[in-house]
């Protein structure tokens, strides 16, 4: 909610103001920026795809789809997972899954604001309605819809709160990427898998 309301400028920088009021903490908001950057990068060093996430983009990647990766997430922090993070590294490594990469870096307005996908769009010199966005989150979501483009949202039980609008502004639910995975390999029933 609080990422929502400022999703201009520097969002971090404002959402650690926002967490030092509430708090009542002694620190300044570039020092909660700092401190959270430095517990998020050893997280980042250690994250794992969702269950069958991995499986799904590389299936995606083998049937000839183009995959990016649009996130509202700094490229620091796509740098660590692309980098230095073993567990994604071996189980779909950025650079041989994505054909580009999109970070907050790169655009001046954040979800729900569609510009990231706009931007992506812009590139690939592709419409709407080439594309489809995987999405977990409330901001995600309303961001593909603003950009006009379909969306599947994957259950996260840390949406629970917005799942009833993100059910309805979703064009697919589905509750874990498994089923996206057997939904994509139906779909592609007969095409050669590289």
């Amino acid at each position: 909610m609080i990422l929502c309301s400022y999703n201009q400028g520097d969002i971090y920088l404002n959402y650690c103001a926002c967490l030092k009021e509430l708090c009542g903490s002694s620190l300044t908001a570039k020092q909660i920026k700092d401190l959270r950057w430095q517990i998020s990068s050893d997280f980042f060093k250690q994250l794992n795809y969702k269950p069958k996430a991995a499986d799904v983009l590389h299936a995606l990647k083998d049937y000839g789809y183009t995959v990016v990766l649009a996130t509202t997430g700094i490229k620091d922090f796509v740098d660590i997972c692309r980098v230095e993070n073993e567990n994604i590294k071996n189980a779909a490594n950025f650079d041989d899954i994505f054909s580009f990469i999109i970070t907050r870096d790169d655009i001046v307005e954040s979800k729900p604001n569609p510009e990231i996908h706009l931007k992506v769009m812009e590139k690939l010199n592709v419409l709407p309605n080439d594309c489809l966005v995987v999405e977990d989150s409330l901001m995600g979501v309303q961001a593909a819809k603003n950009a006009d483009i379909e969306t599947i949202a994957i259950y996260d039980k840390y949406s629970d709160s917005d799942r009833e609008e993100i059910n309805n502004i979703a064009t697919y639910k589905l509750d874990n990427f498994e089923l996206m995975l057997k939904q994509i390999e139906k779909e592609n029933q007969g095409l050669f898998k590289k």
